[in-house]
């Protein structure tokens, strides 16, 4: 079967279901696992993603007021690889090309390809697309033996963290200029790492704050992990900014600041989502949940 996967999420769930030597195709963003970064990219990028964090929440405002989607699906490419499949989603127009976009050229497609759109917003949504991909790539077992020892790394955190003498309150962001209140599945990766969620959207789209805002709630913890960007880009983004003044008060206030990787870990709703949630427990409650092996590359 040939694949075609639209998003990074998709890429690794495919890699999980040992189907990556049938990808032909892959997203400007896949980069895990290595063996895919060769494969043709079938989409781009229409505003410059090494612009400050500002400018590029700028552009996506403006285009989200517009009629144009921020990403461009390389339909002469795809027509060219011929996929039977193509996985694609429809949580955010901003994180990937939409299913919606996907969906408008699939006529144009001959032979017609199977389109599966993954849509998860809490973690059962998240294993529920592994499921959804090895049902559409008939591989239906193995996808069920994925999902079985994911569900028992989630039930072994939870289980651990039941024990917790405390449960901090924890804010969760996932932008800083502006920022951004984590949304999704970030509302379950609190609660079953053993903190409490404050602000969070539960199973909807982050919603922006302010740092005024942030510093009132005087959460116990702070995470801070930017959709999209590895560890060292958000550094970056922090540094010089008002959000470097606002963690320093937090700091001086007593709140903890962890500053994590959201491009390979917290944003990513694919099989690497379940070390995020070992990663945070572990970050929580070291006593009680032994440091995963994080693979970043």
């Amino acid at each position: 079967m040939r694949l075609a996967s639209l998003l990074p999420s998709a890429t690794e769930i495919v890699d999980a279901l040992g189907l990556a030597d049938q990808l032909v195709g892959v997203s400007h963003s896949c980069d895990f696992p290595a063996s895919v970064i060769p494969l043709p990219k079938l989409t781009r990028c229409r505003i410059d993603v090494d612009a400050p964090a500002a400018v590029i929440d700028a552009a996506v405002k403006t285009d989200a007021a517009s009629t144009e989607s921020i990403y461009v699906l390389e339909t002469p490419k795809l027509k060219e690889l011929k996929p039977d499949l193509i996985i694609s989603q429809g949580v955010c127009d901003v994180c990937a090309v939409s299913g919606r976009t996907v969906s408008e050229v699939l006529s144009e497609l001959d032979p017609r390809p199977v389109l599966v759109n993954l849509e998860p917003f809490s973690l059962v949504d998240v294993l529920a697309t592994i499921t959804a991909v090895g049902d559409a790539a008939d591989v239906s077992a193995k996808a069920a033996e994925v999902v079985s020892a994911f569900q028992a790394r989630i039930d072994a955190v939870r289980e651990a963290t039941a024990n917790a003498s405390a449960r901090p309150r924890l804010m969760f962001i996932d932008w800083t200029d502006p920022p951004f209140l984590s949304g999704h599945w970030t509302h379950d990766l609190i609660e079953y790492a053993g903190a409490t969620n404050i602000m969070s959207n539960i199973g909807a789209p982050s919603v922006e704050t302010t740092w005024e805002h942030i510093i009132e709630q005087a959460p116990d913890v702070l995470m801070v992990a930017c959709c999209g960007f590895p560890l060292d880009r958000t550094l970056r983004e922090i540094n010089g900014t008002q959000a470097e003044t606002a963690i320093e008060e937090l700091r001086v206030k007593g709140t903890i600041v962890h500053i994590l990787d959201g491009k390979s870990l917290f944003s990513n709703p694919g099989p690497r989502i379940i070390d995020s949630l070992e990663l945070l427990a572990h970050t929580l409650h070291p006593d009680l949940v032994p440091l995963p092996t994080i693979h970043l590359k």
